[in-house]
């Protein structure tokens, strides 16, 4: 591809294919500013050429000397199989083609799930249909419970939102392991970049992912020039970081090379060493390494606890609204590889489970024929009353209360509770009869009173004293019952028995004890 002047050079395929990205290799001498603004071009014919890239120079990533870019879905139209591929420089940089290599890559921009690990993933629930995989992330086709975020191959991005997201006011745990190693095929030395495990409320929400602003791998699918907005991550960097100590994540500060290490990270456009929370080393090792993380909820804010390589850590987030503008958050894995590959997968243990804990609504019949019902629904649900089906020999059902005599809340049947906690109904009876009161009026100068209620007519009563009947007159004696104030009326004597034809209203009436 020398040649220090304006042309193209070009690929000419048997079948057609959808290029997904593209990749350079730059002549020694020649720096990334020396590609800007060419045009990666496709065509049926090799004539009429579309336009599916215009190369950015902020996209690229170089060196003094030579240069490698490549690009990632973002940007490059790949929606259609060409015959034809070509890459053509512009007025301006009418050097362009003073590169070495030129890389295109075909075929589908998911991954295949064909990982090819060296240690089998331990088992868990079968997670199909529970992600939405972006990028090279897939479903793994042999283990159910595994996501691949990317192959073992330069380039690759990945990033698994689970459909369901977490409600930061109640607690959650996720039991995972993670491996981050080459596949059985690879014998390269080295392996990089690394996962993350994220929490955001990105507006892209489902579709969020880093547009990076240097290599795909040091950004981790979600660092970058277009970051995951909202968000905190656990960083898993595997990268044995040595250059660049102080522009970018491939170095946390270390003379030797910090190595794989674990952290706590806000993403934004740059991670710089300041920006690690819990920094800490792990041994970078052919395993899949337990990964546990739980949330506790605490005022505005909660509590991270995480461990990872048998370590245990903490982290605390003092506002949710201030971390990820609300409450509800996507979660997540991201994956990412650069020069450097490796195998970025997640198998699953045990999902986020934050299912509304339960209440019991329990029927009593209360001295009615029938068992005792018990309906479990979620707190803070909407409960309907509802008649069982009781029934008690010479009574009418009378609706429920919460307690057994009937002092406590009334409902009838079609009512409705708010379930907080656990609450039990008791059938409420009415007998089949007539039922009548007799009240004590305290009389001309007296004071107190009291009813006895719910009494059978027809049956057979017993006339209070003036202590039973709460009545009372100072220096008075209690004479006789009357059924008129005035004493005018019919008299009832304490003590008496009398048989109830219906309600009685009687007035005390005193005579003076001489004082």
């Amino acid at each position: 591809f020398d040649g220090a002047k304006l042309g193209y050079a070009g690929v000419e395929f048997k079948v057609p294919q959808r290029v997904t990205s593209i990749a350079y290799i730059g002549r020694e001498g020649y720096s990334t500013n020396r590609l800007e603004g060419a045009y990666f071009q496709g065509s049926d014919d090799g004539v009429n050429y579309t336009t599916l890239f215009v190369v950015d120079q902020v996209r690229a990533y170089g060196y003094p000397y030579g240069m490698s870019f490549r690009t990632v879905a973002d940007g490059l139209n790949a929606d259609k199989a060409y015959r034809y591929f070509r890459i053509i420089g512009n007025a301006g940089m009418p050097d362009v083609f003073n590169i070495g290599e030129l890389k295109l890559y075909i075929g589908s921009d998911s991954g295949t799930g064909n990982a090819g690990y060296r240690v089998a993933p331990p088992q868990g629930p079968s997670v199909a249909g529970k992600f939405n995989n972006l990028k090279n992330s897939a479903y793994d086709p042999y283990y159910s419970n595994v996501i691949l975020l990317n192959e073992d191959r330069i380039y690759q991005v990945g990033a698994a939102w689970a459909y369901e997201k977490l409600d930061l006011t109640k607690p959650f745990s996720l039991e995972s392991y993670v491996y981050m190693y080459h596949s059985s095929t690879n014998k390269a030395p080295t392996m990089a970049d690394g996962i993350t495990f994220t929490l955001q409320k990105d507006p892209r929400g489902l579709n969020a992912f880093s547009q990076p602003g240097g290599t795909m791998g040091e950004a981790l699918g979600v660092y970058g020039r277009v970051w995951v907005k909202n968000a905190l991550s656990i960083e898993l960097d595997t990268k044995i970081n040595t250059i660049n100590p102080a522009t970018n994540d491939e170095c946390v500060t270390d003379t030797s090379g910090y190595g794989p290490h674990i952290a706590v990270v806000t993403p934004a456009a740059k991670i710089l060493p300041a920006n690690h929370g819990n920094l800490a080393k792990f041994t970078h090792s052919n395993k899949w390494y337990a990964f546990n993380i739980s949330w506790t909820p605490s005022g505005a804010g909660g509590r991270l606890d995480y461990s990872f390589d048998g370590k245990s850590y903490s982290y605390t987030v003092a506002s949710t609204v201030k971390q990820f503008g609300g409450t509800d958050v996507y979660w997540g894995f991201t994956g990412a590889t650069g020069e450097e590959t490796q195998i970025n997968a997640v198998a699953f243990k045990a999902l986020p489970d934050q299912k509304p804990q339960t209440a019991k609504v329990t029927y009593n019949p209360n001295g009615g024929v029938g068992t005792i019902n018990t309906v479990t629904v979620p707190k803070g649900s909407i409960h309907v009353v509802t008649g069982q089906g009781y029934f008690r020999d010479g009574y009418t059902f009378n609706g429920w209360n919460t307690k057994p005599d009937g002092t406590g809340i009334a409902y009838q049947n079609g009512q409705t509770i708010l379930v907080n906690d656990d609450i039990t109904l008791y059938a409420q009876w009415k007998p089949n009869v007539a039922l009548c009161t007799v009240s004590y009026l305290p009389g001309i100068g007296g004071t107190g009173g009291s009813t006895d209620t719910n009494l059978v007519v027809g049956s057979q009563y017993r006339i209070l004293g003036p202590e039973a009947a709460n009545v009372s007159r100072p220096w008075f004696n209690l004479s006789y019952w009357n059924t008129q104030s005035n004493g005018s009326g019919l008299i009832y004597l304490p003590g008496q028995t009398i048989t109830l034809t219906g309600d009685l209203t009687l007035h005390a009436i005193w005579w003076s004890d001489g004082r």
